[in-house]
């Protein structure tokens, strides 16, 4: 569902005083095409906009960082400064990104 969807959404929940079965009513009445599979939908939209003023739950990283991991990281930046992250993730087995996060979270 995009942002629009959910916007028409939401005011139809608040339309209904929060009542998410006659939200379903509603929205089904006014979006014949559109189809609500659970109810609770209309309760997570309001729960994640007052919460994280989106939409939708940000995501959580789920990446575990190793200590040995990180001080590889900033010894081979150290032995060559000139190196790169993704030469650097190649060489000591870890993702990009994450050879990238180590290296910024040393120069904080």
């Amino acid at each position: 569902m995009n942002n629009n969807e959910l916007t028409k959404m939401l005011q139809v929940f608040f339309e209904c005083n929060k009542n998410r079965l006659q939200a379903v009513h509603r929205y089904s009445v006014r979006f014949p095409d559109r189809e609500i599979s659970d109810s609770k939908i209309f309760q997570r939209i309001e729960t994640n906009l007052r919460n994280y003023g989106s939409f939708k739950k940000p995501k959580t990283r789920k990446c575990k960082f190793s200590e040995d991991k990180e001080l590889d990281v900033l010894l081979a930046v150290q032995e060559n400064s000139r190196t790169s992250t993704r030469k650097i993730a190649h060489n000591i087995g870890v993702s990009k990104n994450n050879s990238s996060w180590y290296f910024k979270k040393a120069q904080t």
